[in-house]
């Protein structure tokens, strides 16, 4: 399961191979949101070099392509959360103790729980502030602990209302 594409969260599909590169897992299905797929198989983003097709192409008799929120495997459930990338989503495992969302680029540390507080490549601003503010609400209503990516002091942080606004604490 994949937030979204870029090569900095899926890059790791592949290795190097004699013939090119090749599937790390190559019995694995590989879900994304059915717009991410596309978009990365057309290069649509702010940066160039975002999405190399070169690791995608070895990869993509393996994809499951979604569209929406479903559960692709009990105790999975991927949420669109469209604003980094079209097709971006998060992932939320539920199982023994408090459920854990995986925001990806949608909230990558600490300090973009701000709704204001975005990438300058997100592709839609705006879609990415209020994606940001529906599941960080939802991880405050449902005490979801969040999996961070790029905060390089915190991987898990909790919401905190601190005077009517969402912040993140990170756990040790």
């Amino acid at each position: 399961m994949l937030t979204h594409l870029h090569f900095d969260h899926a890059a790791g599909l592949t290795r190097a191979g004699a013939a090119g590169p090749e599937p790390v897992f190559p019995n694995a299905r590989i879900h994304v949101q059915r717009q991410e797929w596309h978009d990365a198989l057309a290069n649509r983003s702010t940066m160039t070099k975002t999405y190399f097709r070169s690791h995608l192409d070895p990869v993509a008799t393996q994809i499951e392509l979604h569209d929406g929120t479903c559960t692709p495997l009990a105790g999975i459930t991927l949420i669109p959360t469209a604003g980094h990338t079209w097709g971006h989503q998060s992932i939320l495992l539920e199982g023994p103790g408090d459920p854990t969302v995986y925001l990806g680029d949608a909230c990558p540390t600490v300090h973009h729980a701000h709704p204001a507080a975005s990438l300058g490549y997100d592709m839609l601003a705006y879609e990415s502030m209020q994606s940001k503010l529906e599941i960080l609400g939802r991880a405050s209503r449902e005490r979801w602990r969040i999996a961070l990516d790029h905060d390089p002091e915190h991987a898990f942080a909790r919401t905190v209302d601190r005077e009517g606004h969402l912040v993140l604490a990170g756990e040790p």
